[in-house]
């Protein structure tokens, strides 16, 4: 179900009403089922944890903390192992350490979620910043999550389309996580069925943890929690 919700804006914002009434926001009522999240190994106590970091839809002025989950493997691999790191590179490797450091864990919802929809075409009939989803940059993203953070408390977070693969993705702010989300066991990452084959649909190899990998860009941290807290 989709419909609007209504939030005053200035002309900052990366929002600009375009056919629809002027601050108008796609909403949605969304439940995921086995969503993924890739995370650090040290962290599997707490597979619903999450801690400040520079992120897509973090917030800029530390306000809160977000959730990251992806409706797949390949789609999780790749905003969080690999995201722009062989960028005009012909050697795509990846340190065999950088994938035994990690858990896995599906998350399911308990209820709906109310999620701003940014899957297209809604971005382009709302007159909503492509680049709040879509850009390398970060800046317009955060922007637009701190303003719809505080648009209303019932909104839960974020729906979007990964500019790697096109497949979902979703955004929880702090404050929805427990009432919206459980979380299964975390496994070893290393123990996933899916990986092997994402990462060689990417054309990605894992290298012994003595030789070096692709260079790590750490403000092109999406789906990667590696700033997860207790």
């Amino acid at each position: 179900m989709l419909r609007s919700w209504s939030m005053p804006l200035r002309a900052s914002s990366g929002v600009r009403p375009m056919g629809k009434k002027k601050g108008d926001l796609p909403l949605t009522t969304f439940k995921v089922n086995k969503y993924v999240r890739i995370m650090p190994s040290e962290y599997d106590d707490t597979p619903l944890g999450m801690g400040p970091g520079a992120s897509r839809f973090s917030s800029p002025s530390g306000q809160y903390n977000v959730l990251y989950a992806a409706s797949d493997v390949r789609t999780a691999t790749a905003e969080t192992l690999i995201r722009d790191r062989f960028v005009d590179d012909d050697e795509r490797l990846i340190a065999q350490d950088d994938v035994t450091s990690k858990s896995i864990v599906r998350v399911s919802s308990k209820k709906a979620a109310n999620l701003v929809d940014l899957r297209k075409p809604n971005s382009l009939a709302y007159g909503i910043d492509t680049d709040v989803s879509g850009a390398r940059a970060h800046g317009a993203g955060q922007k637009f999550s701190e303003r719809v953070y505080n648009t209303s408390e019932e909104i839960d977070g974020i729906l979007y389309e990964s500019r790697f693969t096109g497949e979902l993705c979703t955004v929880f702010f702090d404050r929805a996580v427990e009432r919206c989300l459980d979380a299964g066991k975390c496994t070893p990452l290393t123990a996933e069925p899916e990986l092997e084959g994402a990462l060689e649909e990417f054309n990605v190899e894992l290298i012994p943890a003595d030789e070096d990998g692709g260079d790590w860009d750490d403000d092109e941290d999406e789906l990667d929690d590696d700033d997860v807290e207790d």
